[in-house]
């Protein structure tokens, strides 16, 4: 037995198995009619067109308390208002690295000075890129810093071991001080 569920403004089908009582919700189905002439009609809402859904991108907190942060939207994810999105065809890591930068901190303090970072802000920065593979190859490889770091930690969804248990270690026995020192070094030299 099938049945549609709504989930917010999404429609997902839930399959009933009478066997178990597991349920299965697969299937993205779209938005309906009706969820298409409110997101046209209601003037608080936007519905993000389908061509942006679930694409690499650039993200950030709307509320800055502790400053503007920049991070890296991987395929696969959503957004909301609480962390817009910037999507973008190409250069994701130099314009996120551009982001990050003091010169963009102090630009979005000086032309909005409140708590709150707006998508009318962000997209009044100016951007101009160099064609330089150097300003690409650094970009690149501080993105991957900090993938490396973001997935040594268990938190992260990609969390295999701590780096302080790596294979070197392992494989000859080091004791934990000599490890710390390793993976002290290993910091030092990354960042």
């Amino acid at each position: 037995m099938k049945r549609l569920v709504t989930v917010g403004i999404f429609m997902l089908r839930e399959e009933i198995i009478a066997s178990t009582t597991e349920i299965c919700l697969s299937s993205w189905i779209g938005r309906t009619q009706q969820e298409e002439l409110f997101g046209a009609t209601n003037k608080t809402s936007n519905l993000l067109s389908e061509e942006f859904w679930y694409k690499p991108g650039i993200t950030y907190s709307a509320i800055t308390s502790r400053g503007t942060g920049f991070r890296y939207l991987p395929e696969g994810c959503i957004f909301d208002k609480g962390g817009p999105s910037i999507n973008l065809r190409s250069n994701i890591p130099e314009i996120l690295a551009l982001l990050n930068t003091n010169v963009a901190k102090y630009y979005f303090w000086v032309f909005n000075p409140s708590i709150n970072l707006q998508v009318k802000d962000v997209k009044s920065f100016p951007i101009i890129l160099p064609e330089n593979p150097l300003l690409t190859e650094m970009a690149d490889t501080n993105l991957k810093f900090c993938e490396y770091d973001w997935n040594a930690f268990e938190t992260s969804w990609e969390f295999k071991h701590h780096p302080l248990v790596t294979a070197v270690c392992v494989k000859s026995q080091t004791d934990i001080s000599s490890c710390f020192e390793q993976w002290k070094a290993d910091c030092q030299k990354t960042f």
